[in-house]
């Protein structure tokens, strides 16, 4: 490159800032995401859940994408997001262990 410092290092420094590395936030919006899917049962598609929790639109489909690994959500026809039926089913029938 013309006009670089010699023994300059231009490599790109990855800072994370401290709100993606805020587990409980994280852990928050991942919750409000599940109770608005569990009580919204046509479903809801990213935009809209990314509207509900306040987050950027990318985010919410990498979250309902992440979910849906864990087998907590589907996306149906016409990329609507439900929760997955083990979920609608009242807490006093159900009991979901966590990890």
């Amino acid at each position: 490159m013309r006009g670089c410092p010699v023994g300059v290092n231009f490599a790109i420094n990855n800072d994370v800032t401290g709100d993606r590395r805020d587990y409980v936030r994280r852990r928050d919006v991942q919750c409000r995401v599940l109770a608005w899917l569990c009580s919204h049962p046509e479903g809801s598609t990213g935009e809209e859940a990314a509207a509900v929790v306040a987050i950027p639109t990318s985010a919410a489909r990498r979250l309902l994408r992440r979910l849906a690994s864990r087998y907590l959500v589907r996306c149906t026809e016409g990329s609507r997001w439900k929760a997955e039926p083990i979920l609608l089913i009242p807490s006093s029938v159900a009991r979901i262990e966590p990890y």
